[in-house]
């Protein structure tokens, strides 16, 4: 099965599943990890090939919020499937 099968199966209720949720939370904790360290890079980079991370990868977005003079932070979130419906 390919990320863009999984994709368009999605209607706008199926992130709301306990599994899911848990999904979201690992790779938003990936995510924040990769953000602060060049050895969690490495790691990581041999994943981006899974379905997974793929899927993830596309249904994730974040906003950067500046903390103060020279910190900038990421906070990511899951992106509903019901807002890819959303004009731009």
């Amino acid at each position: 099965m390919q990320v863009e099968d999984i994709q368009q199966a999605l209607v706008k209720d199926s992130f709301d599943g306990d599994a899911i949720q848990e999904g979201f939370g690992l790779f938003t904790l990936i995510r924040t990890l990769n953000d602060c360290s060049e050895k969690t890079k490495a790691i990581i980079e041999p994943f981006q090939e899974f379905p997974s991370f793929q899927f993830f990868s596309k249904n994730i977005g974040y906003i950067e919020i500046l903390l103060d003079a020279d910190t900038l932070q990421r906070v990511y979130f899951p992106i509903k499937p019901v807002c890819k419906y959303l004009s731009k």
